[in-house]
């Protein structure tokens, strides 16, 4: 009985032996480094700002050789479609569980390039397997850095006037509180004044405008900074009204920054939206507006307008 039995035997365990079968990924496609349309100073910092945002730890940072580079660290479940780490019999594909993350960024002063490197890794007891990336994790941190970088090559390409460092008596233009220097944007008040009463326009508030989209989906560049300056509490919020007004609800970070730096913020933040033409940039505080910042020149408080109204309007 037992002579007759082992065929059956020997026949189940070949199978269990073809269903246990490891088939090993594909090799990865070849693919190129992303083209960025800015300096390689500018696409560096964008690299290193998308590390942080994505709280990854770095353990090499080479600015000379451009090169950032990790430990092997764990990855979470919802990497599993960045990688192929084979197949056993046919079982679903194993995800990765760690990678090792490698950016190079290359360029000069006007263009650069940035390519993502990942090495996906299956790793379990008495297990080590080496994974095949599909490139998605890689291309969307090279697209997001790209973003960045042309973002901030786009804003600094505009070239704001400031005001003249002295004014003639007959050309006394835009009265200046008192101790504030021509040519400079100076901290806002401590206490802004009150809204208009009565005025339509008297009141701006958070409520209803996106604070994680603009309306303009289309335009990352935009969208991006403005995210920037929200993540950093410099502004909560910012309002599109064509065809020339942008409102903005500043954060508890705008007074505290230097006003080398407010001047910097706003002069960026009025450039995004520079396509326009002339652009009125009003500052809100939750009680009121406090100041306008038009073609590099920083205004005390003036009524609220309303789109379209010039810059003779009240």
């Amino acid at each position: 009985m037992v002579c007759h039995a082992r065929p059956w035997l020997a026949l189940a365990l070949a199978l269990c032996a073809a269903c246990l079968e490891y088939t090993p990924p594909a090799p990865p496609s070849p693919s190129e480094a992303t083209n960025v349309r800015a300096s390689f100073g500018q696409t560096w910092d964008a690299v290193i700002d998308e590390f942080a945002d994505r709280n990854i730890p770095i353990r090499t940072i080479e600015r000379a050789s451009g090169l950032v580079a990790t430990e092997q660290l764990t990855v979470p479940l919802s990497a599993a479609g960045d990688a192929d780490c084979g197949r056993v019999g046919t079982y679903p594909p194993r995800a990765p569980t760690h990678a090792i993350y490698n950016v190079l960024v290359r360029g000069d002063s006007v263009r650069s390039t940035v390519k993502v490197t990942m090495r996906w890794m299956y790793i379990a007891e008495k297990t080590s397997i080496e994974c095949s990336t599909r490139r998605r994790w890689e291309q969307a941190l090279e697209d997001t850095a790209r973003l960045r970088a042309e973002r901030v090559a786009a804003a600094a390409s505009f070239a704001l006037p400031t005001l003249p460092a002295s004014r003639s008596e007959a050309d006394p233009g835009p009265a200046l509180p008192a101790g504030r220097s021509a040519g400079r944007a100076e901290p806002a008040p401590s206490q802004p004044a009150p809204a208009i009463a009565g005025s339509p326009s008297g009141r701006f508030s958070c409520a209803g405008v996106a604070r994680g989209q603009l309306p303009e989906q289309q335009d990352e560049l935009r969208r991006l900074y403005v995210g920037d300056l929200r993540r950093a509490g410099i502004v909560k919020c910012v309002e599109q009204l064509p065809p020339d007004l942008v409102r903005v609800m500043v954060g508890p970070g705008f007074e505290s920054l230097p006003s080398e730096t407010r001047e910097a913020k706003l002069s960026r933040l009025y450039g995004m939206y520079g396509s326009w033409g002339r652009v009125y940039l009003e500052l809100w505080t939750e009680t009121g507006k406090f100041a306008e910042y038009v073609d590099g020149d920083y205004r005390p408080i003036q009524t609220p307008r309303t789109p379209g109204q010039g810059d003779g309007a009240p």
